[in-house]
């Protein structure tokens, strides 16, 4: 599941973690998203975390 915002590929959710993401996406729930902490010296992959919701 990818991450974009404001035109901008932010990252995505590892498909470990995606499975309920995915399938409220596959049935065009209303599927938000928001940036919770950022953390500049973390790995990459490690550095964004998101808070996922329905609305």
């Amino acid at each position: 599941v990818l991450i974009h915002g404001y035109g901008h590929k932010l990252g995505h959710v590892p498909r470990t973690d995606n499975r309920h993401i995915s399938r409220l996406l596959r049935q065009n729930a209303p599927v938000s998203c928001r940036v919770s902490a950022v953390h500049p010296a973390a790995p990459t992959w490690q550095a964004v975390r998101v808070e996922v919701g329905l609305g």
